[in-house]
């Protein structure tokens, strides 16, 4: 069900915000690296596919949401623990992006 979501996404803010605002959403605020963000979104590339969405976290807990336009998939990875967790959880998500690729 999230995944069908996610394959909505993209559709719904072209229904529903001018593609300047999904622009400004996506566009980088502040000096370019991992973190760099939008208004709340961050924008990537790996090997040769885009990618946006958002991490985040508080004490004791740490998230990822990234969703890939291409093809809508999209993940989501709640864990316990801190920031300093990130990196594991980066690689995760890399493994559930690719396995995605088999359906």
């Amino acid at each position: 069900m999230i995944a069908r979501r996610f394959q909505n996404i993209s559709k719904y803010f072209e229904s529903i915000l001018q593609d300047s605002t999904v622009q400004a959403m996506l566009t980088p605020n502040g000096p370019l690296s991992p973190w760099a963000s939008g208004l709340g979104w961050r924008t990537f590339s790996e090997n040769g596919e885009s990618y946006w969405g958002h991490y985040g976290g508080d004490r004791g807990v740490t998230t990822i949401m990234d969703f890939r336009p291409s093809d809508g998939t999209g993940v989501i990875l709640l864990a316990n623990g801190n920031m300093d967790g990130l990196p594991a959880l980066v690689q995760v998500e890399r493994r559930l992006f690719q396995e995605a690729e088999r359906f």
